[in-house]
This record gives C-alpha cells, structure tokens and sequence, in this order.
C-alpha cells in the first residue's frame, strides 16, 4: 500500500507546481523563440542555472508554473518595449 497525499487539493506550496507538464514545455519553447533568445539567456531570465534549461525543452524534468510565469512577463516587457519604439 502506498503512501498517500496528506492534502490531495491543495496546491504545491511556493508556485512550483506544473499544471500541464506538456502545454508549459512548449509554452517555454515558444516564448524563448518569440524573445529571439538562446537557451543560455533564457536560463539567465528564468533563473534557473544554463545546463539545467535544456531538460525543460528536452520534456526530462517538467517546467514548473513559476518559471513559465517569468517566462511569460519576460515576453510582455519585450512586447511593451516594442510596443513603445513603435509609437515614436
């Protein structure tokens, strides 16, 4: 008999959960290529260490909701900048 989850619904606690381990891998891969970044600077932007980054794209270790939300703020400041050169 395996052990089982003290509480069931509640959520993974400091955000690092993964909601749809799939959906987020290709989520991260679409932002990186949008921002025009090498997996290296999408480490840097995310936080999380260069040689680590790959196995989020490579689907061996599962994005968690957290970086993908850095990720996503990245791509909107990157979307705002241009946003901005485009008025002037």
């Amino acid at each position: 008999m395996g052990a089982q989850k003290r509480y069931p619904d509640r959520p993974i606690p400091g955000g690092r959960g993964v909601s749809d381990a799939e959906g987020n891998r290709q989520r991260l891969i679409e932002i990186r290529h949008l921002l025009g970044l090498t997996q290296r600077e999408m480490a840097e932007e995310i936080g999380v260490r260069p040689d680590g980054y790959p196995r989020y794209e490579h689907g061996t270790r599962p994005v968690p909701d957290n970086r993908l939300r850095l990720a996503e703020r990245a791509l909107q400041r990157a979307q705002a900048e241009q946003a901005k050169v485009g008025q002037t």
